[in-house]
């Protein structure tokens, strides 16, 4: 096994609307690591409304430790952590939110991991503290990244998680408009766990993440990576089909038997009607996520756009 060399450490923190936290978060993270590892951060501002603008820019100003990515609006949390793994110069990074939820002593859990060999670890929280509609939206991205992604069965992809550097190297090598970091890592390697950490009840503000928003993310990740979709399309769209033969054979055959007695109702026929006009309606509308899909990669969609940069190497700005 390799161990890590003290200078090999990143912590990558999405920002948004956390003025009231994310100086706490960092502070407590320093004191997590100082005289254990040489570390630094990448704080990535995503058009946030409050002040953690001006609180991630003070700090990056007094430490030079300290990366601050500013971008020009909110590109979401996958964007912006996309944005930050720029900047990992770590042969470990770390992933975590901005909220608290995930205490920084658990980062140790995380090292550990990595350090036994694994080229990922994700932070399974022992008892989730979220409200009902963020559980069943990570339960969708749970299954979704069993199917499209292959994922190991008991694998629990969460917000908190590390990485090898080698992997999130190959991880931004894609450009596509709608990144999905876990997705894009399942696709380096499956050679990941769990490791159990607490979370906490959220103490200020809300979660950006609200059901459309999850929805989104998980329709994101599956049409980005997988045609799965358009295949269940194509078998609804047969059995569909076959039940309408079948259905019809049916009431021909009730014709013939009983032609005075059978008489067919419209409330059937509407039926029927919905049935395909459903059917025909979702599978237009897959196929219309994907060519749309299609048109903003080709259009050169912008994963991020960087308004500013404190502290960091890399000086191209558009991605």
């Amino acid at each position: 096994m390799n161990e890590i060399r003290k200078t090999d450490l990143t912590i990558v923190i999405p920002v948004y609307n956390s003025q009231q936290t994310i100086g706490k978060l960092v502070a407590e993270m320093k004191d997590e690591l100082e005289d254990k590892y040489e570390y630094n951060f990448v704080l990535v501002n995503d058009g946030s409304i409050d002040d953690s603008y001006d609180i991630c820019k003070k700090m990056a100003l007094a430490d030079k430790k300290i990366k601050f990515l500013n971008l020009y609006r909110n590109f979401g949390q996958i964007n912006a952590i996309l944005a930050g793994f720029y900047e990992a110069d770590g042969d470990i990074i770390i992933v975590m939110d901005d909220d608290l939820q995930n205490p920084p002593r658990e980062v140790h859990k995380l090292i550990a991991a990595i350090k036994n060999g694994y080229d990922f670890v994700y932070g399974s929280p022992r008892k989730i503290k979220q409200n009902i509609w963020r559980k069943f939206g990570s339960y969708l991205s749970v299954k979704m990244a069993e199917i499209a992604f292959k994922k190991p069965k008991g694998l629990y992809p969460s917000s908190y998680y590390g990485v090898r550097k080698n992997v999130v190297q190959e991880v931004i090598k894609y450009d596509g408009p709608f990144p999905y970091c876990s997705g894009l890592i399942l696709r380096v390697t499956r050679n990941g766990l769990n490791v159990p950490v607490e979370h906490y009840k959220r103490e200020y503000g809300q979660s950006g993440y609200n059901f459309k928003r999850l929805f989104l993310l998980w329709l994101g990740g599956i049409t980005n990576f997988s045609i799965l979709p358009l295949r269940i399309s194509l078998y609804t769209g047969f059995i569909v089909g076959f039940s309408g033969f079948l259905f019809l054979f049916i009431i021909l055959i009730q014709k013939l038997i009983k032609p005075v007695y059978y008489v067919m109702g419209w409330p059937s026929v509407i039926a029927v009607i919905l049935l395909f006009s459903g059917v025909q309606l979702f599978v237009l509308g897959m196929l219309g996520e994907y060519i749309g899909r299609i048109f903003m990669s080709i259009n050169k969609t912008p994963q991020f756009v960087i308004k500013e940069k404190y502290n960091c190497s890399n000086d191209q700005q558009n991605f």
